[in-house]
């Protein structure tokens, strides 16, 4: 995973080839049905027949749940899911895992972890045989390798029309912005509602969501931070580094476009620059749950999916398979609108994970 340049979300429609799609040898060489091997890659499945133990993304199928919200809105007039309706697909999301993996297992495999709005788990297979068994289950979506990250990030305020809106008085006011980035020094003044750089000092305990910082009321800009990326630590509020620069651009093109907004420091980038899969995931994730209290109309990914390599993987347009679909979708379903990066490659015909996602 890297971070990304562009605030503004770019969709390409063109030929499209997504991440889904990446088994093409026979079937019968890893003794798999077509649609078994079909639901992972070719490079998974080649290292559990070796018996190397994985860390693996499973996403389960799960549009009848989410369908079921569809009248429940539609009964209380609703365009956006509510908590209780979020309540209730929670639930069902839940009991559909405990189906498929009784006491938190299939075959050796075990969970790792758990995203309990999502129809994602994190799964720790140690062997070829318990990949097959969740191959074979029908209720298993895909079976992926958690991507990397690399970080992105400019901006332009003519292009949006800011300008425009900051003249009519539309500064974001009642509303938070979401950012998933690296960590940055929220003592910044343009984190303050008065240009007080003490505003947003760290009270030094853990907020109700567990794992954030909480910060004095008034006039700190900041409503939460929260670490994804370190488990067991919180958000790392004070780093003022190299890496941390793009942290620090992105809230600040946020606050700077809206003056009037609060903001959601998510830290999906560990201290070092590195990053995964699993930590955007499970900031969407607190994001679903935790929308409603903080306000939260909108959500910034300047990232990008990377491979093993380090290197962008590029899609040639709009990839509904992707993995990062479903967490997307789910921010959308609460009100949340997803702006995600469409890379820093320039290229012309293709955009990166996520926003191949939208």
């Amino acid at each position: 995973m890297r971070l990304t340049s562009v605030l503004v979300v770019t969709l390409l429609v063109f030929g499209t080839r997504c991440w889904g799609q990446q088994s093409s040898g026979p079937a019968a060489i890893f003794n798999l049905t077509a649609t078994e091997q079909a639901k992972a890659s070719d490079a998974v499945i080649a290292r559990a027949r070796t018996g190397t133990p994985q860390t693996l993304m499973v996403e389960l199928v799960a549009e009848d749940i989410f369908s079921h919200e569809v009248p429940k809105r539609a009964a209380r007039g609703l365009r956006y899911n509510d908590s209780a309706i979020l309540a209730e697909t929670r639930d069902e999301l839940s009991t559909m895992k405990q189906k498929v993996f009784p006491a938190g297992r299939i075959g050796n495999a075990s969970i790792s972890q758990d995203f309990s709005e999502l129809p994602m788990l994190v799964i720790a297979v140690p062997d070829y045989g318990s990949l097959t068994q969740l191959l074979a289950h029908p209720k298993v979506l895909s079976v992926h390798e958690p991507r990397r990250l690399l970080p992105t990030g400019s901006a332009n305020y003519s292009i949006v029309g800011q300008p425009v809106d900051i003249s009519h008085n539309i500064k974001g006011a009642g509303q938070t912005i979401a950012i998933l980035d690296t960590s940055f020094p929220v003592a910044n003044p343009i984190f303050s509602f008065n240009n007080a750089p003490i505003a947003c000092h760290d009270e030094q305990h853990t907020d109700a969501t567990g794992g954030g910082n909480a910060y004095n009321t008034g006039n700190c800009r900041i409503a939460a931070a929260l670490n994804f990326a370190v488990q067991g630590q919180i958000f790392n509020a004070y780093a003022d580094n190299q890496v941390t620069l793009h942290g620090a651009n992105v809230a600040g093109i946020a606050a700077t476009f809206a003056p009037s907004a609060k903001i959601v420091a998510m830290q999906v980038f560990r201290d070092d620059g590195s990053g995964g899969e699993p930590f955007v995931v499970a900031a969407v994730n607190w994001l679903v749950t935790n929308s409603f209290r903080y306000q939260v109309t909108a959500a910034n990914i300047s990232l990008e999916f990377t491979n093993t390599a380090g290197q962008p993987v590029l899609y040639a347009g709009a990839c509904p398979s992707d993995a990062l679909a479903t967490p997307i979708s789910r921010l959308v379903s609460v009100g949340v609108v997803p702006i995600v990066s469409s890379g820093n490659d320039g290229s012309l015909n293709s955009v990166p994970s996520p926003a191949s996602s939208l």
